[in-house]
């Protein structure tokens, strides 16, 4: 048992140490294309043909042998039973003749061995001599009334081969059951034959057929069969040269297209292949030459734009440095932002602006549109709104001058919303109002979890709107005062939060968002704001971000 499990292992072992041997000689034997065509055809058409010629072959082989021992024990048989008929007249006629080369005796009963039975006569194959190899006979024994027994051998050979010599015989053995005749013990024996395939054919065809002109039927049928055999072995050899001059062909355009990208690894962009055929193979390296000529204007063009994104990457900073950095705390008053574009630049924009020592102006801003234009005009935004932020104490006041100005400056396609509030952390409140922006969400104490979000939403139309001189936007902007209490959230965010879609198309929206804050508003700031993110993040899944996500926290403590 050990050693078996001993052999076992060696032979594992001597296996994976030679399947890196076996993958090294496949890649070097099978790198080239031409070597895998022919190597498939091979197993695809050769193979195959000469498994069925090998299975038809053998076939015949087993119906050659199998019919020559048939026809052995067929005339084992027939002598068997000539022996009997032989025996019975010389039971008769002890002085009958027998044929030449067979013997015939008289014996008494008891000379005849036990295990013969004395009520019928016998007649079989027996084992004659004790030489090697045995020698068999055809032994018949018919009773005679007077006691004794008429004992006549026939000698047993197996050649099958015909009388007149033609064809050439094939040599086989079979097996037969003969008796051993002291004992009567059974042996099965081997036994030699020869026999001519002509014989057989005649066996099966059951003798001659009909004559058709200087041939009979079966051997127009043989003919017919040695014909379609060498067609086939014509149509196989035929394949065989198609396939590897198909083989050679495809591996030729092959080599040449591999020749070609080995020169435009080089850099050599000015080399062509050869075209050699009019067809498909021909049109491929047509082709290639025509990418070939075309791959230095790509990567020229590929160049160019590596540089614009170098240059939008410098612009995103730059737009980031724009916006506060970092979480701004002052005595009573905590802020922090979060803004997120959905392309290299976006539009979204939000600031602190300290007014004065008791008030601090805070503002977020979506221009429409997204990428380089919505980020030019956000810049542009920043500096008027600075300006503005230290003209004006009321938000209100603030927005309509920023309309008036931004709708000379804005294309008629664009425009911009935004909320602007002050706080006043002297009188405890804050002001804000509503440039057609998302609402702004209150949780009144949220540390102890009683306060429930409010939804703050004054009227007001977007920034830039070049109609009627600004008076309708003057006449629907709205300004809104809230008291400020210990553990006050207010929240700013843009749309591009609720406008966050997942795989089924569903919004983020205002809702959720309140949920949100509702149930976290107590975090701290930068926990808050992760979890905002994260759960942003987690209900896109993997859609894309389309819009600028950006939003402002404001604390009072």
């Amino acid at each position: 048992m050990f050693a078996t499990i001993a052999g076992l292992l060696l032979f594992a072992g001597a296996l994976l140490a030679a399947i890196p041997l076996l993958r090294a000689i496949n890649r070097r034997l099978l790198w080239r294309v031409r070597r895998k065509l022919t190597i498939s055809y091979i197993f695809i058409g050769v193979i195959p043909a000469v498994l069925i010629a090998a299975f038809f072959l053998l076939c015949g082989l087993l119906l050659f042998f199998n019919v020559g021992g048939y026809m052995v024990r067929s005339r084992a048989a027939a002598l068997s039973s000539e022996a009997r008929a032989l025996a019975r007249l010389v039971a008769t006629d002890p002085g009958a003749g027998v044929p030449r080369g067979a013997s015939k005796t008289m014996a008494s009963r008891d000379q005849i061995p036990a295990w013969v039975r004395r009520d019928t006569d016998y007649a079989g194959l027996v084992i004659v001599g004790e030489d090697e190899p045995e020698t068999l006979a055809a032994r018949a024994v018919a009773w005679i009334g007077g006691g004794g027994a008429a004992v006549v051998d026939l000698p047993f050979h197996a050649d099958l081969t015909a009388g007149d010599g033609s064809g050439t015989p094939l040599a086989w053995v079979t097996f037969l059951d003969a008796t051993e005749w002291p004992t009567g013990a059974q042996h099965r024996t081997t036994v030699p034959f020869r026999l001519n395939v002509e014989d057989v054919y005649r066996q099966i065809a059951g003798g001659p057929s009909a004559p058709t002109g200087t041939f009979d039927f079966s051997q127009f049928l043989l003919v017919l069969v040695a014909g379609v055999g060498a067609l086939f072995f014509v149509i196989e050899i035929a394949a065989l040269a198609m396939g590897l001059g198909l083989a050679r062909t495809i591996t030729g355009a092959v080599h040449d297209l591999f020749e070609g990208t080995e020169r435009i690894r080089q850099g050599n962009f000015s080399h062509r292949i050869p075209i050699r055929r009019p067809d498909q193979l021909g049109e491929l390296a047509g082709s290639f030459n025509s990418m070939t000529a075309s791959v230095e204007d790509l990567l020229r063009q590929k160049a160019e734009k590596e540089r614009l994104e170098q240059e939008l990457k410098i612009a995103r900073d730059i737009q980031m440095s724009l916006l506060p950095q970092g979480p701004v705390r002052i005595p009573g008053l905590a802020l922090t932002g979060y803004c997120e574009p959905a392309r290299e630049v976006g539009g979204d924009y939000y600031d602190f602006f300290e007014i004065d020592d008791r008030r601090l102006g805070v503002l977020i801003a979506d221009v429409s549109g997204k990428g380089t234009s919505a980020a030019l005009y956000m810049a542009e935004l920043k500096g008027l709104m600075l300006s503005l932020s230290q003209r004006h104490r009321s938000p209100r006041a603030l927005l309509i001058d920023a309309n008036r100005i931004l709708a000379r400056q804005l294309d008629r396609r664009s425009f911009i919303t935004m909320t602007y509030a002050v706080i006043d952390l002297e009188a405890r409140t804050l002001t804000h109002a509503r440039a057609g922006h998302c609402p702004l969400l209150h949780l009144p104490c949220g540390s102890n979890g009683a306060g429930q979000v409010r939804t703050l939403t004054p009227d007001g139309l977007v920034l830039g709107l070049q109609i009627d001189n600004g008076e309708r936007f003057n006449q629907l902007l709205e300004e809104v005062t809230t008291p400020l209490a210990a553990g006050d959230l207010f929240v700013l965010y843009t749309d591009g939060v609720t406008d966050a879609t997942n795989d089924t198309g569903e919004w983020f929206g205002e809702q959720r968002l309140a949920a949100l804050i509702q149930a976290h508003g107590a975090l701290p700031f930068e926990a808050l704001r992760e979890r905002m993110r994260h759960e942003v993040d987690a209900f896109a899944g993997a859609q894309a971000q389309h819009d600028d996500m950006t939003w402002v926290l404001i604390r009072i403590e």
